[in-house]
């Protein structure tokens, strides 16, 4: 009989062409698609291909992606104790099978027809970000989007308070023209924190070569504790939120809805971010989510979101 399992995926898109294979990389990155599957295949899960509840782009980090595999089994699990010891050894091997940069962190019994893009209710893209002029760690540089500017947190707020709901976002995407363009935010986060910390990343304000973090007191940080950086908790994510008129020192935009399209969430941050710096004024956002837009926002250097 096939059933489904559900695994819960942290990776760092560092090594990757992103989630799925991409043209432009072929012979040179792999994907992460195709490790899992190898991996899956190695581990003698299944031969099945893995569906991840949205695709990204390359040298996207994911702190924890949705993937769902089709399995044989020759009679339904039973849920207990029993069960519960055969799922962590899936993981297990999975994590044996795979490369350091991408972790299983729990595998689970899912419905047959379970489908992770489809079954989606939300989906959450996060972008830090630290102002590079203060220096900071090379940890920190590697989490983080680096700015060059001090940031209006306020204008900011405002900025990402006027893309929340529903609009045709064909001006800050990359869809092509045959595809429907309306999208609906629930939500956008702007914060600045004082820590922050990513499964496998590890402490985004400790040194990469090794160091305790150098924003928090000694033994605060749990990321920089020993086994820290490989301790892959979901969706681990530490520290205070500064004060709302502060920049920093770790700028976080958390963005949240159905669904997005392809490039949409990078083109949002770039524009809050350039709202934030004064390099475009707060009407800029309005402009861009009307009718009249014909110009998307210049996009940030660093990866972004690239679900279709």
């Amino acid at each position: 009989m096939r059933t489904k399992l559900l695994l819960r995926v942290s990776f760092l898109g560092t090594n990757y062409c992103g989630w799925q294979p991409q043209p432009a990389c072929a012979g040179s990155l792999p994907s992460v698609c195709e490790t899992l599957q190898a991996a899956l295949r190695r581990a003698g899960v299944t031969d099945g291909a893995p569906v991840a509840a949205g695709r990204l782009d390359k040298g996207v980090h994911a702190m924890m992606q949705v993937v769902t595999v089709t399995v044989r089994r020759s009679a339904p699990a039973v849920p207990g104790p029993a069960r519960d010891a055969e799922l962590a050894a899936i993981a297990t091997r999975l994590n044996e099978a795979l490369p350091a940069d991408v972790r299983v962190l729990r595998a689970l019994d899912a419905h047959r027809k379970a489908h992770a893009m489809s079954g989606a209710g939300a989906k959450t893209y996060t972008y830090y970000a630290v102002d590079g002029r203060a220096g900071g760690s090379d940890g920190c540089r590697r989490g983080c989007w680096v700015l060059d500017a001090p940031l209006n947190m306020a204008a900011m707020r405002r900025a990402a308070a006027a893309m929340e709901g529903e609009h045709d976002w064909a001006a800050l995407c990359t869809a092509p023209a045959s595809q429907a363009t309306r999208r609906t935010v629930a939500s956008i986060e702007v914060r600045a924190r004082r820590h922050a910390s990513l499964p496998l990343l590890g402490c985004l304000c400790a040194p990469s070569g090794g160091g305790r973090c150098e924003l928090l007191p000694p033994g605060s940080c749990g990321a920089c504790g020993e086994g820290g950086r490989e301790s892959g908790r979901e969706g681990e994510r530490e520290g205070e939120e500064g004060e709302a008129g502060e920049a920093g020192p770790v700028l976080e935009l958390r963005f949240t809805g159905g669904g997005f399209l392809r490039h949409q969430v990078r083109r949002m941050a770039s524009l809050i971010v350039a709202v934030g710096t004064g390099r475009e004024p707060e009407g800029t956002v309005r402009l861009a989510l009307s009718a009249a837009a014909t110009a998307p926002a210049a996009e940030s250097g660093d990866g972004a979101e690239g679900e279709a």
